[in-house]
């Protein structure tokens, strides 16, 4: 590649500013566990030790990223979302100033799109896309936690799963101008 072609395809693939939600209740969520092998059933006694390591390795995160010249923008996480740090499964940003919503299959996930944080993007950005109706239908689609962008070729990335609903990830693709690659499990 020419210098040129990479710092373009960098610019496209990667961002200078991020937002962050610190996490104020971090813990294995009941409502996801089941359907996340990321998570560890664990004794609630051990929830304060997650919420303080959650806490230093989120100043560690925001400390690395500012020293690398990217700007932050944080707002304290809510008490009853334990996963709200993962504010990219319900939001997305885009590079023509333009933001989408979009449905969570956990109850307790649709409570981190709150009012603070959705006028905060409002003031910066203008609402594209709003796929949070679909919920009511108990389809999802779980923006980066459903979707694998490569913004360079307009290609999205998707598996098929509960979070994870065809039919809305082919609208997304065709309002967003992408082409959709989708697979089984």
């Amino acid at each position: 590649l020419e210098s040129n072609n990479f710092k373009k395809i960098k610019t496209l693939q990667s961002t200078s500013s991020l937002f962050m939600i610190e996490p104020s209740n971090f813990y294995p969520n009941p409502e996801t566990i089941q359907t996340n092998s990321y998570q560890k059933n664990i004794s609630k006694c051990f929830n304060y030790q997650i919420q303080n390591k959650a806490q230093i390795e989120h100043k560690r995160l925001r400390k690395l990223l500012s020293s690398n010249d990217i700007k932050i923008t944080t707002i304290k996480g809510q008490q009853d979302t334990p996963d709200d740090l993962f504010c990219n499964n319900w939001i997305s940003t885009h590079s023509n100033k333009s933001y989408n919503l979009y449905p969570m299959a956990a109850l307790n996930r649709r409570k981190e799109r709150n009012h603070e944080i959705i006028k905060f993007f409002d003031e910066r950005y203008q609402l594209y896309f709003d796929l949070t109706y679909a919920e009511r239908e108990k389809k999802y689609l779980e923006s980066t936690g459903s979707l694998v962008l490569d913004r360079v070729n307009q290609r999205a990335y998707a598996v098929k799963s509960p979070r994870t609903n065809e039919e809305l990830f082919k609208k997304w693709c065709e309002k967003m101008s992408y082409t959709s690659i989708i697979f089984n499990c």
